[in-house]
């Protein structure tokens, strides 16, 4: 009788760790079913008590172990450090004995004022998936559906209580293992740590304020009596810290293994508007159709480009891209060419049957707030193309944002891993934004969502040197050094999309023109 249950882990020590985590944008956790009193095709996870909306401890513990896993292996790696193992325990497939999780994420629940009410706000978004063929909602013809609907999520300023209690064993100190919980935390503070769904879209932003932490001694009587007298939620006096770095002075980040492209624009709307579908309207005049507005964790709402319009934007270019330049460059490009390598960039899901396993996006795109803009009502009819009159019950308004001179549309986005081919595709598309030549929004053929770039700075893999742009400047303000520079990444991705046809090609599958 040498059961798991005999054995004890000798915990010598417990850590307790609480902090209070804000939404910066949207974020959406949810509970995997629809409600049978819900009017939503995906609704937030509810306590079931109380029924406030909670981040699992699973999604909090998840997210806080691929971040370390990532920072010190790298992204997309297996393999675990020995102490992330210990704190998480071990992951599907390895040996089970590495031990049970030494790390206790609880559920994360809402902040309440100071009359016990939850503070928190929900509101409804649309999406809808599109076909690259047609630019139209995607509809299938097999199960005659198509591929639009809408999601609950939480509004930005939710904030949300959120604790961590750690066991130092024998085998395992606290002391060994704390460095690496405060990295994970600093990963929260720098908001690299992102929860829920569609986190590679703008969701699930945090910030992160008043960090506490309390260690308890077992083998002390006097800490051992002071960990049983107070609640989980409560910590030492003098614990309170500002950023988790400051809970553990002296500690040093862990190293980044971690290869990353950065891209940070800023793009005007002078002369232009732009209209991203909201899914109700918001303005007192009740027009049909308004911009899309988020509310800010100030209070305000104000209007967004959601990172899933700028994704889907960048991706349908970015397939038009490739195509073109795997047929300029063979004549003839076979169809999987281009396609496989904005695959590989923007991710991928297989198709319904397939057994095969898809790709996550290793693109990342914020949501922007567009800075300055001016809603204005304008209202349209539509016309009979037989007789050249006004349609019945085709009168119109819309409220959509018209630039002026110190409107600011920004556009932040990252690369996971990066080629030099991706490197170039992506500064391909950044030459249509800014150049008007690529739309952003609804209602394009109508001279809507036409951007002009101001400034953009690019940050590149293996070096802090950033590289800057601005259209007031000579050749954008680069050198002779950095034109050359950026001419090779979209070099590599001609070579890597030549050399993909010309490989297909002479496989024997037939190609077809771009």
């Amino acid at each position: 009788m040498n059961g798991h249950h005999r054995k004890s882990r000798e915990i010598g020590e417990r850590v307790h760790v609480s902090g209070i985590v804000t939404l910066r944008s949207p974020a959406h956790f949810g509970n995997g079913a629809v409600r049978g009193d819900a009017l939503v095709d995906m609704s937030l996870l509810l306590d079931e008590v109380d029924g406030t909306p909670t981040i699992p401890g699973t999604t909090i513990a998840g997210a806080l172990r691929c971040y370390l896993r990532e920072r010190l292996g790298g992204y997309r790696q297996r393999r675990e450090d020995p102490a992330i193992v210990a704190l998480f325990g071990p992951a599907r497939g390895d040996d089970d004995d590495a031990g049970q999780s030494l790390l206790i994420v609880d559920d994360a629940v809402v902040v309440e004022d100071d009359g016990g009410t939850p503070l928190y706000a929900t509101t409804l978004r649309d999406g809808v998936r599109v076909d690259p063929r047609s630019n139209l909602a995607y509809y299938d013809e097999e199960s005659r559906s198509g591929a639009k609907f809408d999601l609950e999520v939480l509004e930005a300023g939710t904030r949300f209580a959120v604790h961590l209690e750690l066991l130092g064993t024998a085998e395992q100190p606290a002391d060994r293992l704390l460095p690496y919980v405060i990295e994970a935390l600093a990963g929260l503070d720098s908001g690299e740590i992102r929860l829920g769904l569609r986190k590679r879209r703008g969701f699930g932003r945090l910030a992160t304020s008043a960090w506490r932490m309390s260690r308890y001694r077992l083998d002390d009587p006097q800490d051992l009596c002071a960990w049983l007298e107070t609640p989980a939620w409560a910590h030492k006096p003098g614990s309170t810290h500002a950023s988790a770095r400051d809970l553990l002075p002296g500690t040093t980040a862990l190293a980044d293994a971690r290869q990353v492209f950065r891209l940070e624009a800023d793009f005007t709307l002078d002369g232009s508007s732009l209209l991203v579908r909201s899914g109700a309207g918001l303005l007192e005049a009740g027009p049909d159709v308004e911009q899309l507005h988020m509310l800010l964790a100030d209070g305000t709402r104000q209007p967004v480009i959601p990172g899933t319009s700028w994704a889907g934007v960048l991706r349908h270019r970015a397939v038009r891209i490739a195509n073109t330049i795997a047929a300029a460059g063979n004549g003839a490009a076979p169809d999987d060419t281009a396609a496989r390598l904005v695959d590989e960039l923007f991710g991928w899901t297989p198709a319904r049957g397939q057994e095969v396993t898809g790709s996550a996006s290793r693109l990342l795109v914020d949501d922007s707030v567009v800075a300055e803009g001016q809603p204005l009502v304008q209202t349209r009819v539509g016309i009979d193309r037989f007789t050249g009159g006004a349609l019945e019950t085709r009168l119109f308004e819309e409220a959509p944002i018209y630039g002026r001179t110190v409107t600011k549309v920004p556009l932040s986005l990252l690369v996971q891993n990066p080629t030099g081919a991706d490197i170039g595709l992506i500064l391909l598309l950044l030459k249509d934004l800014w150049t008007q030549d690529l739309p952003v929004g609804g209602e394009a053929s109508v001279g809507r969502g036409r951007l002009t770039g101001l400034r953009a700075t690019m940050t590149l893999p293996d070096t802090d040197e950033a590289l800057e742009l601005a259209h007031d400047r000579p050749a954008l303000g680069l050198d002779d050094g950095a034109r050359t520079t950026l001419a090779g990444f979209v070099d590599e991705l001609w070579s890597r999309l030549a050399s993909d046809a010309a490989a297909t090609v002479a496989q024997g599958e037939e190609p077809n023109g771009a």
